[in-house]
This record gives structure tokens, sequence and C-alpha cells, in this order.
């Protein structure tokens, strides 16, 4: 949520999920001593250390886990740990004399949450999937206020107002560039061009897929392929393997920190998973897409993935049923399929809204404002 602190602070930091804690809104009282209005709390994963390494926001890094799905052993050494952490944030906001904070759900925001409360801190809940979490339904019950990246009907239980916003976007997705797509890789302006991405793990099923079909697809199409770390080897293997005439037309990466945007604009297709960040940029970009949700994390990429094809934006592949003949199908109907895939890429503009950030920004900001003045 790094894009809410942006439009807070009107400074130009990378992009991440993470929980913020607002101080000095407009009206009070700016210390001298403060260096920062924006305090951020954020789990350990690689892809958070990498996002944050350099911002200029103070970072507090929380070592908790999950709660659900996990063995008697681990899970009363993960309790002791959310304890912990509890204790950590409730003494940091209160140092920090926060306002407000702003949390994203999942087991990583409820050790903010609940120091927020116990220090007397309206909570702000952002939720950036079509359908919420368990933690997120029982922060929903705290909050002061609710933003919704998708109109979620009714299917959020809580007492707070709630107000649809959008998912925030980093500031690459505000105009992003096909021609500068194309040239970050040195490819072909005039052929077409399908990017494949799996996260910044990556995503095996989908990996192998791609190797299985890449001869007959690297035929019809140049591909951009971001694997992520896991299958970055044997990717590059792949990429290594093929003849030299089609080498040229298949790029690997493992993941891009930047350009990410004009990667997607510069796709007529993408292949990808279906997680909540990917319903905010391919609308950003207008890119048509195959997605193969994930069925981890309780399946919640599915209704994400859902609720592009409903729309008409996106045609969906279950992980299960994903082989490279599926693939190399749908992507090839789609290359061949000019109207429709314009229809659906009209279809994912459609739902893009640029303003996200500035609007959780303004919520977070009235929250803040009420607290200090009521």
């Amino acid at each position: 949520m790094l894009a809410v602190a942006r439009a807070l602070s009107r400074t130009q930091p990378k992009n991440a999920s993470t929980i913020l804690g607002l101080c000095n809104p407009p009206g009070a009282k700016a210390t001298q001593t403060r260096q920062s209005d924006v305090l951020v709390f954020t789990g350990r994963t690689p892809t958070d250390r990498a996002v944050l390494t350099g911002t200029h926001w103070p970072v507090v890094w929380l070592n908790v886990g999950p709660l659900r799905g996990v063995k008697p052993g681990r899970l009363v050494w993960n309790a002791l740990r959310m304890l912990r952490a509890v204790v950590k944030c409730h003494r940091r906001l209160r140092t920090f004399q926060a306002h407000a904070a702003l949390v994203t759900g999942g087991y990583a925001s409820v050790p903010v949450v609940l120091g927020a409360r116990l220090a007397g801190i309206p909570v702000v809940l952002h939720l950036p999937d079509t359908t919420p979490g368990w933690a997120s339904r029982w922060i929903a019950l705290l909050a002061a206020h609710v933003t919704l990246a998708f109109d979620l009907g009714g299917r959020l239980r809580t007492g707070a107002p709630t107000t649809v916003t959008g998912y925030p976007l980093r500031p690459e997705f505000e105009q992003p560039s096909t021609e500068r797509g194309r040239a970050q890789f040195d490819l072909n302006p005039r052929e077409p061009l399908v990017l494949v991405m799996g996260g910044s793990q990556g995503a095996r099923r989908l990996n192998r897929a791609v190797g299985g079909a890449l001869e007959t697809l690297l035929a019809r199409t140049q591909v951009v392929h971001l694997c992520g770390l896991l299958d970055e080897d044997e990717v590059r293997e792949l990429h290594a393997a093929l003849p030299p005439q089609l080498r040229h037309r298949y790029v690997v990466r493992a993941h891009l920190h930047t350009g990410i945007a004009d990667s997607m604009a510069a796709a007529d297709l993408a292949v990808c998973r279906a997680g909540a960040a990917t319903l905010a940029e391919l609308p950003a970009t207008g890119t048509p897409a195959v997605l193969v949700p994930a069925d981890y994390a309780g399946g919640h990429q599915q209704p994400n993935a859902a609720f592009l094809a409903r729309r008409g934006a996106a045609v969906v592949v279950a992980d299960t049923e994903l082989t490279d003949q599926r693939l190399l199908a749908e992507v090839t109907a789609l290359l061949d399929d000019s109207d429709r895939r314009h229809r659906m890429a009209a279809a994912m503009r459609r739902l893009a809204k640029p303003d996200a950030a500035v609007r959780i920004a303004a919520v977070l900001r009235a929250v803040a404002q009420r607290e200090t003045t009521g």
C-alpha cells in the first residue's frame, strides 16, 4: 500500500503490500522532530524487503506467521509470535503518535489492528480482493472505515462506512507505454507479444506448461516470460536449448522491479495468476488475459479470475486443467481473433480506477482528522 503513502506524502518510492500508520493529518500541529508522516509495518518476506529497501520511511519488521492451517506445535509458536508483535505494534504506534492506521487484511495485519485498538487509534481496512478472507472479515468488525477495491455487493459484514476506491497502483501505471515496453526487451514492434507472469516466486505449473508449448508458441508470437525465482534456472535452460531462429523471440526474466506497466501495455495478451494486484494492473494497461488462478490460500484467486471473466475481460483456465496443449489452444485462439481481443481489452479498461490511491488517502486523512478533532 505504498501507493497510498505516496498520495499522503507526495513521494515516489516503489509499491508493496504494507500497513501504514498516519500522523500529522491536515489541521494537526506537526512536531519539530518528526521526519516522516508515515510508519510502515510489514512482514519479513523477500519481496517486502526488496521493495522497502531504500525508501525514506521508517519500517517496522514483524515476525509473524499464520494461525490457520498449521500443525498444533506451529500454531502455539505462531500465537506467541503474534502476541509479541501486538506489543511491538502498540509501543511503536504510541511512540509515533499515529492518528490512524491503514491495513490490508491477512495475518500480518492482525497485530497492527490489535496494537492500534489498544492505543485508541482508529483503523481503516482496505480490501484488495473480490472475496475477503477470514482475517479481513474479523478486522472489518473493528474498523472505523472500510475501502474496497471492488463492490462486494453486501458480502462483507461491518458496522463501519464503506467506500469503493479501487486498488492503488505504483506511479508507472499512470502512463504505461507500449513503445517503452517493446524497446526494453528489443522486441519487434510489428509482431504479437504474449507476456507470461507467475509472481515473484513463480508458478511452476504455468512455467512448465509454457515450456512444453514453447517452440510451437514462438513460431506464432514473441514471449516475455517472468518465471519467478524458483524456476529461473530451469527456464533459462529451455531458452538456451532453443534453435537460434527462435531464441531471440523468447525473453526470460525472474521478475521486474520496474517496467512491468510498460511490459503489460506492450503485450497483446497476458497469461498470469489472478492475485489482487492483477485485477488492477490489467485494467490499467487494458491487457486481455488468460488467467490461471492459484488454488492455495483458500482459493481466493478463483473469485478474482471469475470477476474479470464475467465482464468479458479474461479467459479462465483452472490450475488443475492447465497443460501445454490447453495453454497453446487458448493463446492461439485469442491471437487469431483480434476482434475478440479488442473487446476484452475495452472491457479491461472499463474496470480501471486510476485514482484509487488518492481516494484511499482521502479516507485515511478524514478518519485521522476526526481522531484529532473529535
